[in-house]
């Protein structure tokens, strides 16, 4: 009664070792497979795709608002261009055109401001003669003159600034400009005439001393010393400036405004460095900040 039994049974292991065997079996499983993968996969991907990218999309709201000032400011709207720039730099403080143009713009306003409260005189200012004529008060100050040099501790640089490369000259005439390089408080760029002429090369700097003392420090302490020779107390574009060289090929121009020195240390590839003394005070004049 038993033996019938056991045959059937030992018959099922058989159909199933055979059915594994199989090669549609095996196919099937190779389908089933591949479709949990690709299930798995489109649903991520969907998930990616509908995902938004919050950063990128904050940084091309950012960058379209920095448009929208540049041209504010292009047209004279500098009220509105400040207001924008200001809104964006809240969101985002290291955003470096925004924070280069704002600091240009403040500038700006600065020297507006200053400009228009030394040329408003007031109703004593001047007096009419009984031909009609108009004569100024021997009392009062002359106009300003242009020639002037700004004051050493002017608002417009005692802000730290975020990229020092800003402050390099960016484009000089007849010059190909290197790489310019950032080390901390320091950046540094060199310039290379397109001909031969009296300066072989112009290395700029600007250094970032804290302070307005600071600043006059370094050329006292480094400029002067460094450079001993032939120096002289001299004009570079607004600001007052030493020049200096060493007696063999260098010689350097530089000036101080707000935290910052600003210096062009020329090379003169033969013959007394003190002979590229316009050259090098005309190249530190390059300097937006001698503007």
């Amino acid at each position: 009664m038993d033996k019938p039994q056991t045959s059937e049974m030992s018959g099922a292991p058989t159909r199933m070792r055979a059915m594994l065997a199989s090669n549609a079996f095996r196919v099937g499983i190779v389908v089933l497979a591949a479709a949990i993968i690709f299930g798995a996969w489109a649903f991520a991907q969907s998930g990616r795709d509908e995902a938004p990218d919050d950063g990128a999309t904050v940084v091309l709201a950012l960058d379209d608002d920095y448009e929208r000032a540049r041209q504010a400011a292009e047209s004279g709207d500098t009220d509105k261009a400040v207001e924008i720039l200001e809104r964006i730099l809240a969101e985002d403080p290291e955003h470096e055109r925004a924070a280069a143009l704002l600091r240009q713009l403040r500038a700006d306003q600065v020297a507006a401001a200053d400009s228009a409260g030394t040329q408003s005189g007031g109703s004593g200012d001047s007096a009419t003669d009984a031909d009609g004529s108009s004569s100024q008060d021997p009392a009062q100050p002359d106009a300003p003159d242009s020639a002037q040099p700004r004051p050493i501790d002017d608002a417009a640089l005692l802000a730290p600034v975020t990229d020092l490369a800003l402050l390099l000259p960016q484009v000089i005439t007849g010059w190909e400009r290197g790489s310019p390089l950032v080390e901390g408080s320091d950046a540094t760029v060199s310039f290379s005439p397109t001909s031969a002429g009296t300066v072989s090369r112009a290395l700029y700097s600007v250094h970032d001393r804290g302070s307005v003392e600071g600043a006059l420090a370094f050329i006292e302490n480094t400029s002067k010393v460094a450079f001993s020779s032939n120096g002289a107390d001299v004009r570079i574009g607004q600001e007052n400036g030493y020049f200096g060289s060493d007696e063999r090929r260098l010689a350097t121009a530089v000036f101080a405004r707000g935290r910052f020195a600003f210096e062009v240390v020329v090379t003169v590839p033969d013959g007394n460095p003190a002979s590229a003394r316009d050259a090098a005070i005309a190249l530190a004049g390059e300097f937006e900040a001698a503007q």
